[in-house]
């Protein structure tokens, strides 16, 4: 893997994450809640883009060869003087999450996800669109910020904090730290119970794009304010020493909320 924008307390160069300071902006809350029309997609290559948001109904082909066709925008951010996009996609009548990575953070996040790729309490990506730096993702339906988890029995709030825990160490076994631990980056999906109600199933880590794999021997990142100000550990606040237990504080922050 080549140099992650950040900071490690180690002999390495002193380098600082581009993610670190960019605004998600919620664009559809609830995807599922708009109607869905038949549409006629319309193959664009990288080139006729430049930056330029994909417009529903149009389609992009993948490393493997599949063609995925845009439903809508989730998300937008500003970093690196333009604006990078997630994406609501289909192929073969199955939804997937199609991601803008920046370009320097392409491979090494593609790199970093093979680490975990196994694990089915992390979510990694499926494939990629090189040409156009975009990464594809699972569909999963609901983040946890947007669970009443008060209503929910015992039982099904613990199977939530046990599987995105599980996701969690599989991580940190291989000494990645995520750096951005909070109730929209554990993810769901549901289903009907047997009486009519709603259960969750398929708890599972997203969003590695901060996520930092810390070489043998490095005490942790340092001079970097890492995660949401919520959720956030005091040593991040504090921009010093932060590893692993940075992930497990805000992890517990969320657990408490």
């Amino acid at each position: 893997m080549g140099p992650r924008a950040y900071q490690v307390l180690s002999r390495t160069p002193r380098f600082r994450s581009r993610y670190q300071d960019s605004q998600f902006c919620l664009l559809h809350p609830s995807p599922r809640s708009r109607p869905q029309t038949p549409v006629i997609a319309r193959h664009y290559s990288h080139s006729q883009y430049n930056g330029q948001p994909l417009p529903p109904s149009s389609q992009v082909g993948s490393s493997l060869g599949k063609g995925y066709i845009i439903d809508e925008v989730l998300y937008e951010r500003p970093a690196a003087g333009r604006v990078w996009r997630v994406y609501r996609a289909k192929h073969e009548e199955k939804q997937f999450i199609l991601k803008d990575i920046l370009p320097g953070d392409f491979q090494y996040i593609l790199d970093l996800q093979k680490h975990v790729q196994h694990s089915p309490h992390v979510r990694t990506s499926v494939e990629s669109i090189p040409e156009r730096r975009m990464l594809v993702f699972p569909y999963l339906e609901k983040r946890l910020l947007y669970v009443d988890t008060t209503v929910l029995p015992p039982a099904a709030r613990k199977a939530i904090i046990r599987d995105a825990l599980v996701g969690l160490a599989h991580l940190h076994d291989k000494n990645i730290i995520h750096t951005d631990i909070k109730p929209t980056n554990i993810m769901m999906d549901s289903f009907k119970l047997q009486n009519g109600e709603l259960g969750w199933s398929n708890f599972q880590i997203t969003d590695l794009e901060s996520a930092v794999l810390l070489p043998l021997n490095v005490e942790g990142l340092t001079d970097r304010l890492s995660g949401n100000h919520f959720w956030r550990s005091p040593e991040a606040w504090a921009r010093g020493v932060q590893n692993t237990p940075s992930d497990v504080y805000s992890f517990a922050i969320v657990t408490r909320t």
